[in-house]
């Protein structure tokens, strides 16, 4: 079994929350333990107007649910993905699944067996990140491919739209992150520490044996076959 957790950011406008929607439709047949959405709070700065701007978007959501019944999470500080994903995790950690869908408000997943996805990735004994990719050439930059074979391919770097990871491999990665400093897209997302550390000079240095212990951190691989559609909302 796998527990579904739908991230949220913040939306600008009526029509950026309506593609939550567009977000669950894209897994409404996908059979899940538990599901969660976590909705976080409103930036500092935003006027007594926006925010009540933003809580009354969240109430209409809350109220139209049925057809998506879930355990709603909402978070009263600005907290943006990484902060409130870690926050859920470690607050909920004995509650959860072993295995996590996790996917943000803004994709549209394609079609997936999740079954068979799940039990591929059990029998992939390094895989600890498994993400969703698209349809696409990869960008060099933020993706570089290690290896491949007919279900995964191994990459430097991955994707943080829409993945499944273990709660225990998910919490490891936050504890490792507790050492880097935090700022700028670092304190807001997960995916940007790996891309980080290879866009520094030192990795082209580093030989291909520390690039993989490094990549035994996170364990990514993309899934074949499966790809999302970014709804392309501005975090």
């Amino acid at each position: 079994m796998c527990d579904l957790i739908v991230c949220c950011a913040i939306p600008k406008n009526e029509k950026e929350s309506l593609k939550l929607y567009t977000t669950l439709h894209s897994i409404e047949d996908i059979k899940f333990n538990n599901k969660y959405i976590l909705f976080d709070g409103a930036p500092d700065k935003a006027s007594a107007e926006q925010k009540e701007f933003y809580t009354s978007l969240k109430e209409v959501f809350v109220k139209n649910s049925h057809d998506f019944p879930v355990k709603v999470i909402e978070y009263k500080t600005n907290l943006y993905y990484k902060s409130m994903l870690e926050k859920f995790i470690r607050d909920n950690f004995d509650e959860l699944n072993d295995n996590l869908f996790i996917i943000q408000d803004d994709v549209q997943l394609g079609k997936i067996d999740l079954d068979t996805v799940l039990k591929d990735k059990e029998e992939n004994k390094d895989c600890k990140i498994l993400y969703f990719g698209e349809n696409r050439p990869k960008a060099a930059h933020w993706f570089q491919v290690i290896s491949q074979d007919p279900r995964f391919v191994k990459t430097h770097g991955w994707s943080e739209r829409v993945y499944i990871i273990t709660k225990k491999d998910l919490k490891n990665i936050f504890d490792f992150l507790k050492s880097f400093r935090r700022g700028g897209k670092n304190g807001k997302f997960i995916e940007y520490y790996y891309q980080n550390a290879m866009s520094r000079k030192s990795w082209t240095k580093m030989d291909e044996s520390s690039k993989l212990d490094y990549w035994a951190i996170w364990g990514c691989f993309e899934y074949k076959g499966v790809f999302h559609r970014h709804l392309v909302m501005k975090r």
